[in-house]
């Protein structure tokens, strides 16, 4: 099942950006393309959306992505 909602990631900083750059993007799928996530809330942005760290589940390992 695929769902989507707007985060803003814990370990990044995109500035006062409104959007990724083409290379970030490209970055972010590469490091998630085929991966199985799993999200975790840490806190809430001024604006209510929720800061999270995102994890790729490898077997019985979890890796912060």
């Amino acid at each position: 099942m695929r769902e989507q909602t707007p985060v803003f990631f814990s370990f990044c900083d995109s500035g006062n950006e409104a959007a990724w750059s083409k290379e970030s993007v490209a970055g972010m799928e590469e490091l998630t393309h085929g991966q199985v996530l799993q999200a975790e809330v840490c806190g809430y942005a001024e604006d209510g959306l929720p800061v999270v760290y995102l994890f790729a589940m490898h077997s019985s390992q979890v890796r912060l992505s």
